[in-house]
């Protein structure tokens, strides 16, 4: 077998999937041989071929991710990834090879990672050569996902943690930081949260998925909806990368159709009548009057439903309290209809972001046993 391999002409960058179709001369790749069987991972004829760019010379340890070797340093893998730090330490944990076969590459041994992409982990080695080109700009969903998965694999904490904080930055779970705008990448997010065992992200990605106009919607009255309202539930922004709705599974789908009815029921129950029927202050009052029940009722019909409140934010109802609340009641309500009102829609607001959680925990019971990316 040849004893070198000539490197490709360019490097992967973070942000593109590398190129890994095997151009120049390359090893043969060997059968893996574990405790009791010999694994082929090589799918016929296809042959390992050294990284560009993660092929050092001087490092000691060779890892084999897809169909591309790399070489690297023993004690940075150690530092970094919990896997390694158990092959390669003096007391070798038996866990690390739940995720890690041997095969030996021309006298050297050689650690197959499994469930690991190269693309993936190519970033995570950019990340990891150079920190601060993805401190002095803010990375791409994409790398950013890279890293989540391949570092979650390795068992890598800091690169995780890294990974996880710009995904909580952008999928907030607080409930005062709700996104008046979608954000991208909400199927993409949901599914990390899963696979890569990141709960605090799915509450926030589930109310984005469930305010998605992606969602084939049935009319609210039995009636086929308007030609505007087809319009304007047809159009999202999608980016060009983004996985489409249809890559959920059917329990995610069943999940999110029930978190719309939760939603919906929500709303409905807030918005059928006026909160603040009856008040003890009359329209005789001098000082801050309140208008009869009927004229409420009818003020309440055009300030919340003729004026589409009720329609625009039928399942972002979320945002709908919020609009509720910025209506100028005191125009015509007095002070404390008012703050009897905001106080009951903030605790609708709270109630409902609370029970998004545990409909969450329902659906996501087998979350623990998830196996990680």
């Amino acid at each position: 077998m040849a004893d070198t391999v000539q490197k490709r002409k360019d490097a992967p960058s973070p942000d593109r999937t590398p190129d890994h179709s095997g151009h120049g001369d390359t090893y043969a790749r060997k059968r893996l041989r574990t405790e009791d069987t010999d694994t082929d991972l090589s799918g016929g004829d296809k042959t390992l071929e050294k990284h560009a760019t993660f092929w050092y010379t001087d490092a000691d340890t060779v890892i084999a991710v897809e169909n591309v070797l790399y070489r690297l340093s023993s004690s940075r893998l150690k530092d970094q990834s919990e896997v390694f730090r158990g092959l390669l330490s003096d007391e070798i944990d038996a866990t690390a090879y739940e995720q890690v076969t041997l095969s030996d590459v021309d006298g050297e041994t050689c650690y197959c990672v499994q469930d690991l992409a190269a693309g993936d982990f190519d970033v995570l080695l950019s990340m990891d050569r150079r920190p601060t080109d993805f401190c002095l700009k803010v990375p791409s969903f994409q790398e950013v996902a890279a890293i989540l998965r391949a570092a979650s694999v390795l068992k890598m904490d800091g690169y995780r943690a890294f990974a996880i904080s710009y995904l909580e930055n952008w999928w907030p779970s607080e409930l005062c930081r709700v996104s008046e705008n979608p954000r991208p990448y909400a199927v993409e997010t949901f599914l990390l949260g899963q696979q890569c065992h990141a709960p605090q992200l799915l509450k926030p990605v589930l109310y984005e998925l469930i305010r998605d106009p992606r969602w084939q919607r049935e009319p609210d009255d039995g009636q086929e909806p308007d030609e505007e309202n087809e319009l304007e539930n047809a159009w999202v922004h999608v980016e060009p990368e983004e996985r489409g709705l249809e890559s959920l599974s059917r329990e995610d789908e069943r999940l999110v159709h029930r978190a719309r009815e939760l939603v919906l029921l929500a709303w409905f129950e807030t918005t059928s009548c006026n909160p603040s029927r009856s008040c003890v202050r009359r329209a005789s009052d001098s000082k801050e009057q309140c208008p009869s029940t009927p004229k409420k009722r009818s003020m309440w019909e055009a300030i919340v439903h003729m004026s589409g409140l009720f329609r625009k934010y039928l399942y972002d109802p979320i945002r709908g309290f919020d609009a509720l609340i910025a209506v100028e009641w005191e125009d015509q309500w007095c002070q404390d209809c008012v703050e009897q009102m905001h106080a009951l829609w903030t605790k609708k607001k709270e109630e409902l972001w609370d029970q998004l959680d545990e409909l969450l925990s329902v659906d996501r019971s087998k979350l623990d046993t998830v196996v990680e990316c």
